[in-house]
């Protein structure tokens, strides 16, 4: 599954994503690609996932983040 994320270009923010999806079980992450420009990040991120549940919990962490604004599924 690939999941669009975009937010502020804080200074540890693509480690504190990262660090949640290393966290959970059973969610393994296949690729990050993040791109920066004028104080914002935007990145793609492919994990695989056992059930949408998991997905779903997942992205609800992940909108917790501060500094992250949006989570789009693709």
């Amino acid at each position: 599954i690939t999941l669009k994320i975009i937010g502020n270009d804080d200074i540890g923010i693509v480690n504190n994503i990262t660090s949640i999806i290393s966290k959970e079980e059973k969610i393994m992450m296949r690729s990050i690609n993040i791109d920066s420009h004028d104080g914002l990040f935007s990145g793609n991120l492919e994990v695989n996932v056992e059930d949408t549940s998991r997905l779903e919990q997942l992205i609800k962490k992940l909108r917790n983040v501060k500094g992250v604004k949006q989570i789009i599924r693709l």
